[in-house]
């Protein structure tokens, strides 16, 4: 059984700029800020429309990074797909500048802790929203793999 043929993930940059006029990524970059809106801080609010917005007329070129692999698939394997990713786009990036990314969108699921305080009456309670996260919270990638990519 020859196992270099399973797929066990996928890795894959969609080029913003060169798919800009496609509607389903003019779709995805409305979901995207959307939900950045919804979440994210106003300091991510602006990275993430200078990433998307930019990428028609700017000189950088970004790339939304799809990600996914399998549920358990050890950690090694994980970085081995994104090395491969890597050797990928130099190779590709030598006949096709295009595939030469300035930056890259990363979405992947997140979880938040949030800090808590004790009320008067021993109640616990939940520390201000400020601009869609929790004063005194942290988030962080809820699969360590894609920890990796920042």
């Amino acid at each position: 059984d020859d196992t270099d043929d399973q797929v066990f993930g996928v890795i894959c940059p969609l080029s913003l700029r060169k798919h800009a006029g496609k509607p389903s990524v003019k779709s995805l970059k409305k979901f995207i800020s959307a939900q950045c809106v919804r979440f994210g801080t106003a300091s991510t609010q602006e990275r993430l429309s200078a990433a998307l917005d930019g990428s028609s007329g700017s000189s950088k070129n970004v790339a939304l990074l799809l990600n996914e692999r399998m549920i358990n698939l050890p950690q090694e394997l994980a970085m081995s797909l994104q090395g491969a990713l890597s050797e990928d786009l130099q190779e590709a990036a030598k006949s096709d500048k295009s595939f030469k990314f300035d930056q890259f969108v990363i979405l992947c699921k997140s979880v938040e802790s949030v800090l808590r305080t004790k009320g008067e009456a021993g109640q616990k309670k939940k520390k201000k929203k400020v601009g869609g996260s929790a004063a005194g919270s942290s988030a962080a990638a809820a699969d360590s793999g894609d920890e990796l990519l920042f």
